[in-house]
């Protein structure tokens, strides 16, 4: 089995319920800051957001989400990564809310905080 999927059987064994695990690597988490398309809000992290998927978003699914970004966001997909640029930040922003139920791919949706801080931790051990 596949280290995601042991740690969902032990995630399940000890709390007595499923949870969806990715694992990622120090590359991985270098290549998601570096391909960040909105450097220009960084500095902000309120304001950008990963949603890192479980795979690469089909063209037909980014097509459903890109009619449904209609406010002042503005996003962008590389690879399994979608980039959220979120102006008013990510608690008033509607789209983001419909980034799920329209994309249909599972993920999680950090903040740019977080995504530096999940980097730092990878990089002391070694990516491993």
């Amino acid at each position: 089995a596949t280290l995601a999927k042991q740690i969902e059987a032990a995630f399940e064994k000890k709390w007595g319920f499923y949870s969806r695990i990715m694992v990622r690597d120090l590359s991985w988490f270098e290549r998601l800051v570096s391909e960040n398309p909105y450097p220009e809000v960084a500095a902000d992290h309120t304001k950008l957001h990963a949603y890192v998927l479980e795979r690469e978003p089909t063209p037909d699914e980014v097509a459903r989400l890109t009619e449904k970004c209609t406010g002042p966001e503005r996003f962008e997909i590389k690879g399994d990564v979608l980039y959220l640029s979120a102006p008013d930040g990510l608690g008033k922003s509607v789209f983001a809310g419909l980034i799920p139920r329209t994309l249909k791919v599972p993920g999680t949706a950090r903040n740019w905080r977080s995504v530096q801080a999940l980097l730092e931790m990878a990089a002391p051990a070694g990516g491993k």
